[in-house]
């Protein structure tokens, strides 16, 4: 049985608003539906998380490639990227609480690997990142740094700075001169 939209946003929602360690009776009273009807429904409490996960990973990669639409270059796209994730900390915390328990976020279940690799793959073709960068372990590099990043106003010249260093070309610095990155995040 294909689930709704509306179903799953619901479920989505309540983990949203909630988190991930409530027993299935307690899930099911919050969505607002019975103890049977849950499990007719999802099988198991992991099933659920892996249906949800699977609907935010879509919704989080749409967000995302929505935004980059509006970017003018790799960098912009990569600094979009690292804003997006900084939103996700803040704003959808026991989404990226449980990837992070769960190791799930450099995983390819996760978006950001796939969306990350494009865009390094970009700036490479555009002269943007340096032409010998393992794209494989700078990828691991940034994702693992903002899995446990902490997004404070004052040190968001810093934290680029130092995600950027293996990749930034001369190019790529002036390109994130050209923006302004104290207000960019």
């Amino acid at each position: 049985m294909a689930l709704s939209k509306e179903k799953i946003d619901t479920l989505a929602n309540y983990y949203l608003k909630y988190g991930f360690h409530h027993s299935t009776d307690e899930i099911a009273k919050g969505i607002g539906i019975s103890h049977k009807t849950f499990f007719n429904r999802y099988k198991s409490k992991e099933e659920s998380i892996n249906i949800v996960l699977r609907y935010w990973y879509v919704t989080v990669e749409l967000r995302f490639r929505e935004k980059a639409q509006h970017c003018n270059h790799a960098v912009e796209e990569l600094l979009q990227l690292i804003y997006e994730i900084g939103y996700l900390h803040s704003h959808e915390s026991f989404f990226m609480d449980y990837l992070r328990k769960q190791n799930l976020f450099i995983s390819d279940q996760a978006p950001f690997v796939k969306i990350l690799t494009e865009i390094i793959l970009n700036g490479i073709s555009h002269y943007q990142f340096k032409e010998d960068v393992n794209v494989d372990l700078y990828v691991q590099f940034i994702l693992n740094n903002l899995t446990h990043y902490n997004y404070q106003p004052g040190n968001v010249v810093e934290i680029i700075s130092f995600l950027l260093s293996p990749i930034i070309t001369d190019r790529s610095k002036a390109l994130i001169e050209e923006l302004d990155v104290t207000n960019f995040l």
